[in-house]
């Protein structure tokens, strides 16, 4: 786990302690101190890790996971994804990257019920979110993000399909944030070029 140098916005202890006491029960779960800023610990996890390496990237203010069960248009649609569930969903992921020749997966950008389907994972051109995404890692310049923080998801995106002409979306998981943390990418936004 990568976390951040510093405080989170409205914490008294670092980061680094916080993780590591939620963590504590987990032996064999490392927390590793990387570098402030989105993109910026983004880069600095994939410099850190060989080619290849499938990389599982959760932002730290999604609080739940959705899966679609049936179809419709309701909140009644959707449940939050079972224990051991997002296990299976990575490995499947991983496996599926390598079979179709994708480099990337990630699930639906949007929890509206309206734009997900219970059975499609689709590889068409669109956005794998950043609040939950996997990659099999690459050193190439080609797939940095250049255009700001604010935006790296969607570039990101365009990156990989130009590249692979696949993008993986599961588009009967999706994810709930906050963004409602003092600070943190939303700050970014009146900067971004």
């Amino acid at each position: 786990v990568w976390v951040a140098p510093g405080y989170a916005p409205e914490q008294q202890e670092l980061e680094e302690s916080r993780y590591k006491y939620a963590l504590k029960g987990w032996p064999f779960v490392k927390v590793k101190l990387g570098v402030l800023g989105t993109q910026e610990q983004r880069d600095y996890i994939s410099k850190h890790h060989p080619e290849g390496t499938h990389i599982v990237s959760f932002d730290d203010d999604v609080p739940e996971l959705f899966c679609k069960i049936r179809e419709g248009t309701t909140q009644d649609t959707l449940q939050p994804l079972p224990p051991g569930a997002l296990e299976c969903v990575i490995h499947h992921a991983r496996d599926l990257m390598h079979e179709q020749g994708a480099y990337i997966w990630g699930f639906s950008p949007s929890a509206n019920p309206m734009n997900m389907r219970r059975t499609h994972i689709s590889r068409r051109n669109g956005m794998v979110n950043g609040f939950a995404y996997g990659y099999l890692n690459r050193h190439s310049n080609e797939f940095r993000s250049v255009y700001g923080s604010p935006t790296e998801d969607v570039e990101r995106s365009c990156r990989f399909f130009n590249a692979d002409g696949i993008v993986l979306r599961y588009s009967m998981y999706s994810a709930r944030t906050e963004f409602k943390a003092a600070g943190g990418i939303n700050l970014l936004y009146n900067t971004a070029p």
